[in-house]
């Protein structure tokens, strides 16, 4: 059980930015053998190790996604830390890793999705 803490956010915090919302995409390698989310928790649950995937700045949006998902599937996909978005969708089309979470945005620039 948590302890109590000695502060409440609502009261004691003051927001001084908003961060943009963008929703993330899961974007995975085409040569990957899976058409559904459900395929690819079934597939790293069967080859626990074997998938990884591409992440840019530790701790941003799609990093969290991933380990989001992580959790929520009861998996284990290890991740691989590049300099930027573009980075991490090269890495996934080229192979090097095998899935990746994306802003909707950068990967319809990159005329993957549409």
């Amino acid at each position: 059980m948590r302890d109590r803490v000695a502060w409440d956010p609502m009261k004691d915090f003051r927001r001084l930015q908003w961060f943009p919302r963008v929703p993330l995409v899961l974007v995975v390698n085409a040569g990957l053998p899976v058409n559904s989310i459900k395929d690819l928790i079934a597939l790293a649950k069967a080859k626990p190790g074997e998938l990884n995937l591409s992440v840019g700045v530790r701790g941003g949006p799609p990093h969290l996604a991933a380990e989001f998902f992580n959790i929520m599937a009861g998996v284990k996909i290890a991740d691989i830390q590049y300099k930027s978005t573009t980075a991490t969708l090269t890495a996934v089309q080229s192979g090097e890793a095998q899935l990746t979470f994306a802003p909707v945005t950068s990967v319809s620039v990159l005329g993957q999705v549409g």
